[in-house]
């Protein structure tokens, strides 16, 4: 699923997230343009990824290792850290975390 946020009719963020074979929905990206952050649509755009796999059984997603702030929003709405990773996807030598 690709979803767009706006406000005002600009665009203010998106989420991409794709659910795998085995049920397990990869969030691929989220992003909020920085003048939008702190409004609620960040948290909107996580859960219309959420709500559309209902039967799903888990949410993973990357974030950079030294992205702390996004890393703490994701851990306020319940997500946890399972692993780690010295390269991220397409980014050899940049610590990743996965939640």
């Amino acid at each position: 699923v690709s979803l767009k946020a706006t406000s005002d009719g600009r665009t203010a963020g998106f989420a991409f997230a794709n659910c795998e074979d085995d049920g397990a929905v990869i969030l691929y990206a989220l992003y909020v343009l920085p003048a939008y952050q702190g409004l609620g649509i960040g948290t909107q755009l996580l859960r219309a990824v959420e709500t559309h796999w209902p039967k799903a059984w888990s949410i993973r997603l990357e974030a950079l290792s030294d992205n702390t702030s996004a890393i703490r929003w994701y851990k306020a709405r319940g997500y946890d850290q399972f692993g780690s990773t010295p390269n991220a996807t397409r980014m050899s030598g940049i610590a990743a975390v996965y939640l």
